[in-house]
């Protein structure tokens, strides 16, 4: 019977992995608890060039687009948008507030995504009968997201976004 080697750290016995906890949310520069939920995601639309072939013959660079957004307590909605408006000018209009999310843990590297240039374009209210705290979905759109500093397309460098500083081992 021959031997299988295997030579991937798997399955990892007592080994760690990043949880929902493991979430640091900042929003203009202050840590932010009181999140129930965070998405977000970005990609690239291509188009394809097929001609008279049932196969592709070729694609387009596409155009990137990104978008997030994230659950609140409804009881602490005024106190973010205090956070992101401070002057109450209109917080569908402010820009420039930094978002970024640390994922960390003991003895784990550090993982960073920064969103770039976030804008508030939604806030629903959807509530229901039950136990639950009430929520609020606040949706940003944004013009991208870096995963521990790596462009999303070339050609434009978004660099290490609104965070700036190279990424670095934090103690949680």
């Amino acid at each position: 019977m021959p031997v299988i080697v295997q030579d991937l750290p798997y399955p990892r016995i007592n080994g760690k992995y990043y949880q929902f906890s493991s979430i640091r949310l900042r929003v203009a520069g202050e840590t932010w608890y009181d999140f129930v939920s965070f998405n977000f995601e970005d990609g690239v639309e291509r188009g394809y060039a097929r001609g008279a072939s049932r196969m592709k013959l070729g694609r387009t660079a596409g155009d990137y687009d990104a978008t997030a957004s994230f659950d609140i307590w409804t009881t602490k909605l005024e106190e973010f948008l205090n956070l992101v408006d401070p002057n109450r000018e209109g917080h569908y209009d402010v820009e420039g507030f930094d978002v970024s999310l640390d994922f960390a843990e003991p003895n784990m590297p550090l993982q960073q995504v920064v969103l770039i240039g976030p804008i508030i374009n939604k806030i629903s209210d959807a509530h229901s009968q039950g136990t639950e705290p009430l929520k609020n979905t606040i949706t940003l759109d944004i013009f991208g997201v870096t995963r521990n500093g790596r462009n999303p397309i070339r050609g434009i460098n978004l660099g290490s976004g609104s965070a700036g500083a190279p990424l670095t081992e934090q103690s949680v």
